[in-house]
């Protein structure tokens, strides 16, 4: 037995060590490199040391280097070590297969990769110890590299200098394990020992030598592929609540709070939240909020973006979880959050509190930018409609609105000036803005308040192509550091491209009539020729005098009156079912309870609960006893052995020969009480479908014993 350390040993855990530097990508942070360096060379030389220990020994021992050296970085990361480690690795793999690159620098990422890390470190050399064969040695580390390749594929090709040390060790490591195996005897290696090192490196130089060339095009690609954009992770239903209703709260709060404070650039918008998806009933935030790091997009976006700036934000009394950034595009900021793709809204992971500061760093576009830019950018950025269409009224007012339009950029500015010039700014208008309420306010009324101008403008925009979403937000009468509730607003803004997203105003100034007139019509609409108001009078007496034609100008289809007449008639002949049911069933459960004897409304009682029970679903026997009809009865309901003394007390009253009291019957009721009460557990469907059963109306029990005695 050879007690020397392998020649593979050493490369091996060189190879380890530079796939484990690559991991810093996933965070795009490079000083983290360093951690994983010395985490994987660390678990190496753990195995080194507990290389002549027992195996189960060793492995134990491997084992623990792992999670030792893992829980230090995740203390370097957070500044405290997690109670449960299984619990953090979990967590880490979820949020970096979750997140958008690069992933947020949070102790359960950190430590998710680091356990990669230490693992491969450990792995590559337990087999290096064992002096297996070449290939398997070069497992862990190319297993690592594939897990960096899929967790940071937007991080680029690898470096030349990479590629270099990696084909430079991967020879030696298979030179070395040869070398090794050969040194075990020739009871381990059967064919030519002399020369298999030999042959091992021709094959890795042919291999490794190719490999750069056939994937040159995957490897030099701009866009890689990243497996987490397909992701659609929905948001919290708390969150999924339309921010566009609280815009007006906001403005109407008396008196008027500071919402948060700014330092830093003057920023003259704020945006809180984007809108893109509608159901009918309420515009909603982006439905594919994911993790993000501080850094939201790539470097070279922020270095080629006009008008970046850097604003430190302090939290005041403003609610909920959605961070305020100057409106245009967010490249970082300073608190882990969920955005979307577009990087238009930003949640944070907590509520926010008064005091909560961060660093964002963004850009501001404005509408009074330069004419170009005429066509909108992709239109998979249209706003999704939610098992929603709009109305047709909508769509045919779009379309006359922008008749005369050359380019898109027209059609967004003619739907805003067309809002703004003819119709009217009413804070006191009902609020909302489900598609009910905006096809009235579009076609009908004509005034509304910032609400409806801004959802209305979303729906028209949509009817003509236009990619359109909505942004609630701020803006402040100056640029002052303080944002008030105040300043609260909503606005609705299109996509361009070379541009980006525009904002455009559809709301008048201020309230009152619009500048022509609230009647004043779409561009190219047909306009009706009002009737005249000075028609010559009639005189009553004259024979020649035309009446009044009272006949409609257009007969009425028989296609309406079918479609609108046989669901009335199917309506009306089920609520007449129910009610006759329910009727029924009162009948004859008063006429019970209102029986002559006290034998017989004990009887009667006992019928009532069999009766219910029948309804619930369970079939009783015809010719079963009392006893026994509660006793199937409560096989499959629970509820029905409350009716077992009832049963007795029926028996009596029907065949025995004494007359029952007043005291009986009010017991013989207060069993059926019990048993009433307790099918109040069955769920709210069973009941009711038992109240509109036909059950106990045929019930196939036979007549009822008679009664023999006549009673009080």
């Amino acid at each position: 037995m050879i007690t020397r350390i392998p020649r593979s040993f050493i490369p091996v855990v060189l190879l380890s060590a530079v796939v484990a530097a690559q991991t810093r990508k996933v965070f795009d942070v490079a000083s983290w490199r360093w951690w994983f360096i010395g985490i994987s060379m660390f678990c190496a030389v753990a195995a080194l040391l507990s290389a002549k220990l027992p195996r189960l020994l060793r492995i134990a021992l491997s084992i623990a280097s792992v999670f030792v050296a893992t829980a230090v970085i995740i203390r370097a990361a957070d500044g405290t070590i997690p109670s449960d480690m299984i619990e953090a690795f979990t967590k880490g793999a979820g949020q970096i297969l979750s997140s958008r690159w690069p992933s947020p620098v949070i102790a359960s990422s950190v430590g998710f990769i680091a356990l990669l890390s230490a693992i491969t470190g450990v792995a590559s050399a337990q087999l290096s110890l064992q002096r297996v064969m070449g290939p398997a040695q070069l497992l862990p580390p190319v297993a690592l590299l594939g897990a960096v390749a899929l967790f940071a594929s937007q991080a680029g090709a690898p470096s030349i200098r990479f590629l270099t040390a990696c084909i430079a060790l991967t020879i030696v490591i298979l030179w070395c394990a040869a070398r090794d195996r050969q040194d075990v005897g020739d009871e381990v290696i059967h064919s030519t020992p002399e020369r298999q090192p030999q042959r091992a490196i021709v094959l890795a130089s042919v291999a490794l030598l190719t490999l750069p060339f056939v994937f040159s095009g995957v490897l030099s690609s701009p866009s890689r592929y990243d497996p987490r954009d397909q992701r659609n992770d929905a948001v919290k239903e708390e969150e999924d609540l339309s921010p566009l209703t609280v815009v007006d709260q906001l403005r109407t709060r008396s008196p008027e709070t500071v919402l948060f404070e700014s330092s830093g650039t003057p920023v003259g918008r704020w945006r809180l939240v984007a809108l893109n998806r509608y159901d009918g009933l309420a515009w909603m935030a982006p439905g594919n909020l994911r993790q993000a790091s501080t850094r939201l997009v790539d470097q070279g976006s922020v270095a080629n973006a006009p008008g970046v700036r850097t604003v430190n934000v302090t939290i005041r009394d403003l609610e909920g979880q959605w961070l305020p950034s100057p409106a245009g595009r967010t490249f970082e900021i300073s608190v882990p959050v969920r955005t979307d793709d577009a990087v238009s809204s930003l949640l944070s992971n907590k509520p926010l509190v008064n005091g909560l500061t961060y660093r964002v760093v963004a850009n501001e576009l404005s509408a009074s930018g330069s004419r170009t830019g005429g066509t909108v950018a992709d239109r998979t950025l249209l706003a999704n409609m939610i098992n929603f269409q709009i109305p047709v009224s909508i769509r045919t007012l779009a379309t006359q609105v922008t008749a005369l339009a050359t380019n898109d950029r027209d059609r967004a500015e003619m739907l805003a000036t067309f809002l703004r010039e003819n119709f009217q700014l009413d804070e006191q208008a009902p609020a909302g803005h489900s598609a009910g309420l905006l096809e009235l306010f579009l076609t009908k009324s004509k005034r509304g308040r910032r609400e409806q101008f801004v959802a209305a403008y979303a729906l028209l925009a949509a009817s003509v192509g236009l990619p359109v979403r909505l942004a609630v937000g701020f803006l402040p009468a100056t640029t002052s550091s303080q944002v008030t509730s105040s300043s609260a607003i909503a606005w609705p803004e299109v996509a361009f491209e070379g541009i980006g997203w525009l904002t455009f105003d559809p709301a008048p100034a201020t309230e009152g009539k619009p500048a022509k007139g609230a009647t004043a019509q779409a561009p190219n609409a047909q306009v009706q020729t009002p009737t005249p108001t000075t028609t010559p009078p009639v005189e009553s007496t004259s024979p020649s005098a035309p009446l009044p034609n009272i006949t409609p100008s257009s007969p009425v289809s028989k296609t309406k009156v079918l479609i609108i007449g046989l669901p009335l008639i199917f309506l009306v002949g089920a609520i007449a079912y129910v009610l006759g049911i329910l009727d029924l069933k009162k009948r004859q459960w008063d006429r019970r309870a209102a029986a002559t004897t006290t034998n017989g409304k004990v009887v009667g009682a006992f019928l009532n609960g069999t009766d219910r029970i029948m309804d619930l679903g369970v079939q009783l026997p015809p010719s079963g006893t009392d006893r026994e009809l509660i006793l199937v009865g409560a096989s499959k309901l629970d509820a029905a052995a409350e009716l077992a003394p009832l049963a007795d007390m029926a028996t009596e009253a029907a065949y025995g020969s004494r007359v029952m009291d007043d005291s009986e019957v009010e017991d013989a009721h207060r069993y059926l009480r019990a048993f009433e009460i307790a099918t109040a557990s069955i769920p709210r469907k069973e009941l009711l479908k038992a109240r509109l059963s036909l059950r106990s109306l045929r019930r196939g029990l036979g007549p009822r014993r008679g009664i023999k005695h006549s009673g009080k």
